[in-house]
């Protein structure tokens, strides 16, 4: 299981006010998305709340109305001054990625192979095999039969909540896919992660100067790398 393309169309906007234009994907987080806890204050309702199916839903494959699984946590939260009752959405907006993932053929036909996960810098995803979007068919650098696989997510955001301006402008997502086998033994079923080859993780968005490594990027493709010529 190797990332084959990372690409940014586009933002995530949280909040119907939130001007999004022609290139973004907008919902109300308020009352779109499932509320997963809450922390209420004096003066204020706060929730954390789970978006992934909602922004799912409006990101369907081209041609279709399937959604795609979302690579890592789609969380906001959702402030509510119960005076005024103005609503405050927390980030105002992240970046919008495509994914396309390639595994070989036999390896997703295995009867063990259950489904795809991510570790991410904001939380980790799984999408059990029936619920993975194919996208493709290609050939490998060594000659096998591959399959690519769409998903969708977020990497960095922009928060009007952060402290300075310095704290939007150099941040990076790390992220990181596996493949998932469950094997049954002794009567109990035991999942192994098969993680992709490579050192550390993939990393988005911009570090501040002198840092290292360095990192300022929105994407990247790697078809030279992993397909045949």
């Amino acid at each position: 299981m190797r990332v084959l393309q990372v690409w940014t169309p586009g933002r995530i906007v949280p909040t119907p006010n939130g001007s999004p234009s022609s290139t973004d994907v907008a919902f109300d987080a308020s009352s779109k998305c499932s509320t997963v806890s809450t922390n209420n204050r004096p003066g204020y309702e706060e929730r954390s709340v789970d978006c992934s199916s909602t922004f799912a839903s409006l990101v369907p494959l081209d041609g279709s109305s399937q959604a795609p699984p979302v690579a890592g946590a789609l969380a906001f939260t959702v402030t509510k001054d119960v005076n005024t009752g103005r609503v405050y959405v927390d980030p105002d907006s992240c970046s919008r990625i495509e994914v396309r993932l390639v595994a070989r053929e036999a390896a997703l036909n295995e009867a063990s192979f259950s489904g795809v996960g991510f570790w991410t810098s904001r939380g980790s995803t799984f999408a059990r095999k029936s619920d993975l979007q194919e996208v493709g068919r290609v050939r490998l650098a060594n000659g096998e039969s591959g399959v690519v696989l769409r998903f969708a997510g977020a990497s960095v955001c922009v928060s009007s909540q952060h402290g300075s301006p310095t704290s939007n402008t150099y941040q990076t997502f790390a992220f990181k896919p596996y493949a998932a086998y469950d094997v049954q033994s002794a009567g109990e079923t035991h999942r192994y992660r098969v993680w992709e080859k490579m050192q550390g993780n993939h990393l988005l968005g911009r570090t501040a100067p002198g840092v290292s490594p360095m990192v300022d990027s929105t994407g990247f493709d790697r078809q030279a790398d992993l397909l045949e010529r």
